[in-house]
C-alpha cells in the first residue's frame, strides 16, 4: 500500500479518492497537503484518521458506512416500530 501511495503522491493530483482503512491510513502519513476523500471507512475518528465527522481539519475528509452518533436513534426508532426487539447486536471489531 504504501508503494502504491507513495506513486500517487508523487503525481501531485488535486485530491485524491481513497476506499477503506488501510489506504486512507498510508495516505495520512504520505502527505499533510494533497485533500483526500475516504469512502467506507469506519470509525475514521477513534482511528485518528480526522478530528470529528463535523470538522475533520486536515486534509482528510470523507464517508462513512455508519454514523455512531445516531445509532442510538435509530435502535429508539426500530423498538418503536417493533416493540418486541429485545436487543441488537454489532462487533466493532468487523
Amino acid at each position: 500500500m504504501r508503494v502504491i501511495v507513495a506513486e500517487f503522491v508523487a503525481l501531485k493530483p488535486d485530491v485524491i479518492l481513497a476506499n477503506g482503512t488501510p489506504a486512507v491510513t498510508a495516505l495520512k502519513r504520505a502527505t499533510s497537503s494533497i485533500p483526500v476523500v475516504f469512502a467506507t471507512v469506519n470509525e475514521p475518528v477513534a482511528q485518528g484518521l480526522i478530528a470529528s465527522m463535523a470538522r475533520p481539519g486536515g486534509n482528510i475528509t470523507g464517508f462513512t458506512l455508519v454514523e455512531f452518533s445516531v445509532v442510538g436513534k435509530s435502535v429508539e426508532m426500530l423498538k418503536a416500530m417493533a416493540p418486541a426487539l429485545v436487543g441488537l447486536s454489532f462487533n466493532p471489531e468487523t
